[in-house]
């Protein structure tokens, strides 16, 4: 890879890492990386519940009722009451995992060439 294409990379990769609440790595994505990457699905659904409860009791105490974000939380549950059947759901969190491992695996391989 050339210089500037090598720098893009490791800047979309810190960011990357950043995003996922990990620390920029300059020795380039390892395991641990990949993991954290693939867990992104269950962090979201980890924050719907912390966003929702966060947010009821921030409006209940300015107005004296809680309001919510979502119709349930986590937020899975938003969904099935907002009538898709429950195997949609699954097969949709199972194609957003998918692809966040693939991105994953993707920035590992294109570091591997890029040092190979």
């Amino acid at each position: 890879m050339q210089g500037a294409s090598r720098d893009a990379l490791a800047g979309l990769r810190d960011a990357l890492a950043a995003s996922v609440g990990g620390q920029p790595n300059s020795a380039g994505p390892d395991a641990a990386d990949l993991k954290r990457l693939s867990e992104d699905l269950f962090a979201v659904v980890t924050l719907s519940g912390i966003i929702q409860t966060g947010w009821f009791k921030y409006t209940r105490r300015r107005t004296g009722t809680g309001q919510r974000v979502f119709k349930m939380s986590p937020i899975h549950h938003h969904f099935e009451l907002s009538g898709w059947q429950e195997i949609t759901i699954i097969v949709r969190f199972w194609i957003i995992a998918g692809l966040a491992v693939a991105f994953g695996t993707g920035l590992f391989y294109a570091e591997f060439i890029g040092h190979g």
